[in-house]
Order: structure tokens, then C-alpha cells, then sequence
């Protein structure tokens, strides 16, 4: 075995983050509101799926919420991830300057698995929610 082949060594836990903001289904509390589309910004670690935290905002405040919260976590967590991964160019200008600032990796990637299914799990629930509503 030679002694310069690199390993790739799995993150520690919270190390590695996916980072994954969108538009939600739409929300309407009674049937006589306007719908309402919020936007949610998912936090999750990488290697395990672990929903770190997640926030719902409105589509004029949600920048500067997502940012706050990033930096709360770090803050009131005690962990700072190295790297971070997000798949929309939006979701990389949001956080560019924070993790720069903080000496965090960030990267653009095609496919951010754990936010995929979390957002499927979301309208599930949603859905089945409105399902029973339709029988009360």
C-alpha cells in the first residue's frame, strides 16, 4: 500500500451541511384566505440527514432570516460546519459573504439528496393534513 494514496475521510458529525432554500407548497389556514407560498430554508447535515434546523419566511424578509439563522446555529450550537453544500445559485450568493467570513467551504453541487427528501416527506404531510381537513 503506498504511503501517498489520500483517503477520502467521511466529515465528522456536522462538519459537512447542505443548505437548501425554495419556495413551499402553498399554505391556507381557511378556505377563504389568499394562499400563501412561504419560502423555507432547510439547515441539515450531510452525512446523516439530520435536520439541524429548518425556518419558513416570507418572501420579502426571507433573506436576511436565513442568514440570522445560520449564524445562530453556529452561535447557540457551538458547531461550525467546514464546508456547506447548496445546490441554487441563489442559495450561493445568500450565504458567500457569511462563510467567507467565517472561513467555511462553500459549494454549488447538482444534487443535495437529504434536502430532496425532506422537501418530498414536507408535501406528504401537507397533503395528507389537507386530505383529513377535507373530512372534518
Amino acid at each position: 500500500m503506498s504511503k501517498n494514496k489520500k483517503y477520502d475521510k467521511p466529515a465528522r458529525p456536522f462538519e459537512l451541511w447542505n443548505i437548501g432554500n425554495y419556495e413551499t407548497v402553498y399554505w391556507q389556514e381557511r378556505d377563504d384566505q389568499i394562499p400563501f407560498y412561504p419560502y423555507m430554508c432547510l439547515f441539515v447535515e450531510h452525512s446523516t440527514g439530520f435536520i439541524i434546523d429548518s425556518l419558513v419566511a416570507e418572501h420579502g424578509e426571507y433573506m436576511e432570516e436565513f442568514q440570522d439563522t445560520f449564524l445562530y446555529i453556529i452561535e447557540h450550537n457551538e458547531m461550525i460546519p467546514k464546508e456547506v453544500l447548496v445546490k441554487r445559485e441563489e442559495s450561493y450568493i445568500l450565504f458567500k459573504q457569511i462563510t467567507e467570513e467565517l472561513g467555511i467551504k462553500l459549494r454549488l453541487v447538482d444534487k443535495l439528496k437529504w434536502i430532496k427528501k425532506v422537501r418530498k416527506e414536507l408535501v406528504e404531510q401537507l397533503e395528507k393534513k389537507q386530505s383529513a381537513d377535507f373530512y372534518l
